[in-house]
């Protein structure tokens, strides 16, 4: 049965448990599409800045299932218990990932168009993503963004498969999630509304965070 009503209100209840962390010049990377929900709810909560983290799933070519996933630095994580992962050569990954790669740059240019990619150095750095089934994509996320100097790393969603969490946590700081289940088929199983988030929707709400906190830091210098 669902978990959540939909994306914000599994926000909201992230949000709450975040509470309990002391963040220092947090700064909100979600990772798109949905995850932009996520974040955008996070970031306004906390008065935080909000920006996107590129990642994309990669797939087999002859079946279609998943590998894993690969993040706007290059990092990969292959998940090694799909299906027929066994035998995938590493060529064909090679290529896969090149694939997606260029697809990673078309939508950072779409994404760069609203906004410059955040500073990072020395900050709290909250990744958030709307829930984890392979975990895949948060790790090639974590994955790179700790190649940086930060000064923590936290990856934050609403549910996770439990069996996930463990490579997770050895890729950050601190982990937190709203609710673990011993297995997820499928996210979309923990949500009673669960509607797709496209990339333009994706871009709105990133550029909705900017226009927000850009009011507030006038708000913060207007003269009395």
């Amino acid at each position: 049965f669902p978990m959540f009503r939909n994306r914000e209100a599994a926000a909201r209840e992230l949000a709450d448990a975040l509470q309990t962390l002391s963040l220092v010049e947090p700064l909100i990377l979600a990772i798109p599409c949905g995850g932009m929900v996520i974040g955008s709810v996070l970031a306004s909560r906390f008065g935080a800045e909000l920006d996107v983290y590129l990642c994309r799933k990669m797939r087999s070519t002859k079946s279609g299932h998943s590998l894993g996933a690969v993040s706007e630095s290059g990092a990969m994580a292959i998940d090694r218990s799909a299906n027929g992962i066994d035998a995938v050569t590493a060529e064909s990954l090679v290529e896969e990932r090149s694939r997606q790669m260029m697809q990673i740059a078309c939508s950072q240019s779409t994404f760069r168009a609203v906004r410059a990619p955040a500073s990072i150095a020395g900050r709290s750095v909250v990744v958030a993503d709307d829930g984890l089934v392979t975990g895949s994509t948060m790790m090639a996320a974590l994955d790179g963004i700790r190649r940086n100097t930060i000064r923590e790393l936290v990856a934050a969603v609403p549910i996770a498969s439990s069996q996930r969490l463990a490579a997770i946590r050895r890729r950050c700081d601190r982990t937190i999630c709203v609710i673990e289940r011993d297995e997820i088929s499928e996210l979309n199983e923990c949500y009673a509304e669960f509607p797709k988030v496209s990339e333009d929707e994706a871009v709105q709400l990133l550029k909705n965070a900017n226009s927000e906190a850009g009011r507030s830091n006038a708000l913060k210098v207007r003269p009395l």
